[in-house]
């Protein structure tokens, strides 16, 4: 009895987690073989090319490699490194809608009831890793139910990035 309630509140807590966290990855790949990190850059007339990096941009850039040099790779300045990585970050716009039955009066609860609508923003961040060696991506993760914006301080940020982090590299779990 007592495992099960235990158990429960396990659940109950895990499913209050605001980030739903998703992984793949090449299980063919041997990820100790990779000690180095790059960028990768964006072709020069691409639409996602701009001639500098937003604030935002470098916060999440910033809290990337500091994962990954805490996981013991080197940031490599050359052209050679043995990863690249590319982060990517998509929101849409949703509506909670919540249709009560009832309204509060003043005997009690009554008909016939009022409607509260509720506009947010639903994220998710992927960061890709890829071989630049075989030029195949190895690993992505993604973590959905919260957005990034402008207004992200870096805590946040570091927080969304080591808890997408958390299970990297997977075959030294």
């Amino acid at each position: 009895m007592k495992k099960s309630i235990m158990f429960l509140l396990v659940a109950l807590f895990a499913g209050c987690s605001p980030y739903h966290v998703k992984t793949d990855y090449n299980p063919e790949v041997d990820f100790s073989a990779y000690k180095s990190f790059n960028w990768i850059k964006p072709k020069p007339n691409s639409r996602k090319s701009k001639p500098y990096q937003t604030l935002h941009e470098q916060r999440i850039k910033a809290a990337i490699a500091k994962e990954f040099t805490t996981k013991g790779y080197k940031f490599a300045d050359t052209d050679k490194p043995d990863l690249l990585l590319a982060f990517h970050i998509a929101t849409l716009n949703k509506l909670d809608v919540t249709h009560f039955g009832y309204r509060p009066g003043r005997w009690g609860y009554r008909g016939p009831g009022y409607t509260t609508v509720h506009k947010y923003k639903e994220g998710t961040f992927i960061l890709d890793i890829v071989d630049p060696v075989e030029k195949v991506m190895i690993w992505r993760g993604a973590v959905s139910g919260i957005v990034l914006n402008q207004n992200s301080d870096d805590n946040d940020i570091a927080e969304i990035v080591k808890k997408l982090l958390e299970k990297y590299p997977p075959d030294l779990e």
